[in-house]
C-alpha cells in the first residue's frame, strides 16, 4: 500500500510550441491546451494471493489485484481510478530439470475512471515466464492480449477511436554485478490495432537501470537504502495520419525518460520513496512535442 504526492510541470501534457497543426494548417495554440502544472495526491495498492494445490509441479493458483487512484489540485479532468485484477495458475513444467522456471497463464481485466467517468475497460489473457540463475541473473517475460474499449467524454470526444486489440511483450533482465549493485534492462514490444489508423500504432521501449544499496547514514535505519538511476527510450509509430490535424503527416513520437529514485526503509514494513523524472517527447506533429518534470514523494506499507 502506497500513498503520497506528485508534482508535474506539465501535468496536462500540453505542447511546447505556440503553433500546432489543425486541418493541415498551423494555428495558434488555444489557451486551454497550453502546458499546465499541477499536483496530485495518489493512493495505490497491490494484493497477491497464493493457493497451494500441493502438487509436485508446484501448482499454485495466483490472484493479484492492482489499484491506483489520484486526485488533482486543479486539473480534475486528470483524476484517475484504475483497477486491474488477474487470476492464473503458476506451475513448473519441468520441476526436476528446471525447478527455477515457472510459467503462469492468466486472465486479466482492467477498469478505469477518468474525471469520475468511465474511460476504459479491457479483458484479456496472458502468460508469465521466469528463469533465475545461481550467477545472480534473472530473466522474466510477459505476453498480454487485451481487448480494449474506450469511452468518449466531454473532455475527450475522440477517445473511442483508440478501442481495439492490444498485444504486448515485456522482457525483463536483472544481474547482480556486485553484492549491492544490480543492473537492469527492460524491453517492450506492443501493437495497438485500434479502430482508426491514426490511433493504431507500434510501440517499442527500452529501459536501462542501475540500483545501488548503501548502508543508512549515521545508522538512521537498520535496512539499507536503495538508489536507482534509469533511462527509457520509447519509439511510437502510427499507421496513418489524422485528417483533423494534417492529412499529409503521420504521427511519429520519440520519447526520452530519465530519472532517479530513492527508497528508505524505516523497518521491514514501512518505507519512504522519492522519485524525480524528466520526460521529453519529440513528435512529427508539434501538437505532441512536449517536456515534463515530475517529483514524487510517498510512503509505503507492506503487510
Amino acid at each position: 500500500l502506497s500513498a503520497g504526492m506528485r508534482y508535474q510541470s506539465n501535468a496536462s501534457y500540453g505542447p511546447d510550441s505556440d503553433l500546432v497543426r489543425a486541418s493541415g494548417r498551423l494555428i495558434r495554440l488555444p489557451t486551454d491546451s497550453a502546458p499546465q502544472a499541477d499536483a496530485n495526491g495518489f493512493l495505490s495498492a497491490y494484493v497477491r494471493h497464493l493457493y497451494d494445490l500441493d502438487r509436485q509441479d508446484g501448482l499454485l493458483i495466483e490472484s493479484t489485484l492492482s489499484a491506483y487512484g489520484s486526485r488533482h489540485a486543479d486539473l480534475s479532468r486528470l483524476n484517475l481510478l484504475l483497477v486491474e485484477p488477474t487470476v492464473g495458475a503458476r506451475f513448473r513444467p519441468a520441476p526436476d530439470t528446471a525447478p527455477a522456471f515457472p510459467l503462469r497463464p492468466h486472465i486479466l481485466g482492467t477498469a478505469a475512471l477518468l474525471d469520475d467517468r468511465f474511460y476504459l475497460g479491457t479483458i484479456g489473457f496472458g502468460l508469465d515466464a521466469a528463469q533465475r540463475f545461481d550467477s545472480g541473473t534473472s530473466l522474466e517475460a510477459t505476453y498480454n492480449f487485451r481487448r480494449r474499449s474506450f469511452e468518449n467524454g466531454p473532455e475527450r470526444p475522440p477517445a473511442g477511436d483508440q478501442s481495439g486489440i492490444e498485444n504486448s511483450i515485456v522482457l525483463r533482465g536483472r544481474h547482480a554485478v556486485l553484492k549491492d549493485t544490480t543492473l537492469g534492462i527492460d524491453v517492450l514490444f506492443a501493437r495497438d490495432d485500434a479502430d482508426r489508423r491514426y490511433t493504431a500504432n507500434d510501440r517499442y521501449a527500452v529501459t536501462a537501470s542501475v540500483t545501488q544499496l548503501v548502508s543508512a547514514p549515521f545508522q538512521l535505519t537498520e535496512g539499507k537504502w536503495s538508489y536507482t538511476l534509469y533511462g527509457t527510450r520509447i519509439w511510437t509509430d502510427y499507421d496513418g495520419p489524422d485528417a483533423a490535424l494534417d492529412s499529409g503527416v503521420t504521427r511519429r513520437d520519440r520519447e526520452w525518460r530519465v530519472g532517479a529514485s530513492q527508497i528508505v526503509p524505516f523497518n521491514p514494513d514501512w518505507s519512504a520513496l522519492l522519485q524525480v523524472e524528466y520526460a521529453s517527447i519529440d513528435s512529427s506533429l508539434p501538437n505532441y512535442t512536449l517536456d515534463n518534470v515530475s517529483v514524487l514523494v510517498g510512503i509505503s506499507r507492506r503487510f
